[in-house]
């Protein structure tokens, strides 16, 4: 890699980075760590079995607040525990029941940077 931290995934090839593309900023890497807690599984990370929010798993659960709520707590849980230098500061959770959609907005601030974020995710399942 030319100067890059990590390489980008999905990996794709790059002329400019040597081989493939790499993400040249910190405040990418945290939020392509933040992407892998969120959809990985626990179980699915050699050497951690706890690892991994599995976000996909609450799309196919009753859209009520107490799933909701389940939510924000796994996702506080594990970015307190895998990212403890980002703080969170908001968690937007959104069902839309007849579409069988799932939209999280989780706003981050980054401790030693000193910068705010925001991951938006989307889920369907298919309806």
């Amino acid at each position: 890699m030319n100067g890059g931290l990590e390489p980008r995934l999905p990996l794709t090839y790059s002329t400019e980075d040597s081989f493939y593309a790499s993400l040249k900023k910190i405040k990418d890497v945290i939020k392509q760590n933040l992407k892998h807690l969120f959809y990985t599984g626990p179980g699915e990370k050699r050497r951690d079995i706890n690892f991994g929010i599995n976000i996909k798993q609450f799309l196919f659960e009753p859209m009520t607040q107490d799933t909701r709520q389940r939510i924000i707590t796994k996702i506080t849980e594990q970015v307190s525990k895998y990212l403890p230098f980002i703080r969170i500061q908001k968690i937007d959770v959104l069902f839309v029941d007849q579409l069988g959609e799932l939209y999280i907005n989780f706003h981050y601030f980054i401790i030693n940077l000193n910068q705010e974020d925001v991951l938006n995710i989307q889920l369907k399942t298919g309806k």
